[in-house]
């Protein structure tokens, strides 16, 4: 009997050092496992900022700054590090400097509906002011509005413009040159009578210039510093004012752009 409460009280005692063991071991791995970061994934220690890489750093590894890359490639993968690198010190703009901008870029040119509907149709002598800006024009140049007509199986539009910028978008000296410029189709817009068609010069630099009034086929030009000019579409010449054929000027004519 003795025997077996001694054989007990050993699995007993046996019993009670592999849970102390299990239990100092597991607090063991729990410990070592937070005081060790996985590898890649390192935890900063409290009170250490980490370091936040600088826009050349970022920057380079989206281009490859290579220089056994021909010049040419080289040139252009440096402007695009460069634009990167400035991006990221300059920040996103506010929208005040994003007005800006845009203020500048459009400077000079005519507020335009969203819609071609939008636009306000006047009938005008032997056709129509459409107040808009007239699609065939680039650009470079402002256009307050055109008139058109419809004579025969042809369809006349002229659209006085004003070049305020060269092609590259670069503002030109003032006072900006006017010009007037008309093109002649079929009624369907289909094809093009180009022996026709041509680009005026107005006479007398002004600036702005638009359409103000017709009578018959002859056009009141306006212009922004208040001088008019009157523009007979058949004869495609400035004359001194409406209802005469005596011209003032002989334009400048050019093909139609």
């Amino acid at each position: 009997m003795t025997s077996f409460h001694s054989r007990s009280r050993a699995a007993l005692v046996s019993v009670c050092i592999v849970l102390a063991v299990t239990v100092m071991f597991t607090l063991f791995m729990k410990n070592t496992l937070s005081a060790t970061s996985l590898p890649g994934s390192p935890t900063p220690s409290v009170g250490i900022a980490t370091q936040t890489p600088v826009p050349e750093v970022i920057c380079a590894q989206w281009f490859l700054l290579d220089n056994n890359l021909p010049p040419e490639k080289r040139a252009l993968e440096e402007a695009e590090y460069h634009r990167c690198v400035n991006a990221r010190k300059t920040g996103v703009p506010s929208a005040t400097e994003v007005a800006k901008k845009f203020a500048t870029f459009f400077a000079g040119r005519t507020p335009e509906p969203t819609r071609l509907d939008d636009s306000i149709h006047k009938r005008a002598g032997a056709g129509t002011i459409v107040e808009y800006r007239s699609p065939r024009v680039p650009s470079n140049f402002i256009s307050e509005n055109y008139w058109y007509a419809e004579v025969g199986n042809k369809r006349i539009v002229v659209s006085p413009v004003t070049k305020w910028a060269n092609g590259d978008g670069v503002e030109l000296p003032r006072p900006w040159q006017g010009e007037v410029w008309v093109e002649v189709t079929t009624l369907n817009e289909s094809s093009h009578f180009a022996a026709e068609e041509g680009s005026f010069t107005i006479p007398v630099k002004t600036g702005r210039v638009k359409i103000t009034d017709a009578q018959g086929q002859q056009l009141v030009i306006s212009a922004e510093n208040g001088m008019k000019f009157y523009f007979d579409v058949p004869t495609r010449r400035f004359i001194a004012g409406l209802s005469t054929a005596t011209p003032v000027a002989t334009p400048t004519s050019r093909p139609y752009p």
